[in-house]
């Protein structure tokens, strides 16, 4: 069964396409397409809006184990 990796732009602009992953495969995490709010840069993904949760940078990988929204979080630029 395969479940889907999305992307919330999280106040940035634009969107992404979803990736798909089997339970316990390992799944590659796409750059960042968003557009940044004014006067940020995108930073990282993570599994929280906050940003206290999981970072997972672009290129860098994760073990598939449900559906799972990662959210842009950014810094000032």
């Amino acid at each position: 069964r395969a479940f889907q990796i999305s992307f919330d732009a999280n106040g940035g602009a634009g969107t992404m396409d979803a990736i798909e992953g089997a339970v316990n495969s390992t799944v590659t995490i796409p750059a960042s397409t968003f557009t940044a709010p004014t006067g940020k840069s995108f930073k990282t993904f993570n599994t929280q809006k906050d940003g206290q949760g999981t970072d997972y940078d672009p290129a860098s990988t994760m073990t598939v184990t449900g559906a799972v929204v990662l959210f842009a979080i950014y810094e000032d630029a």
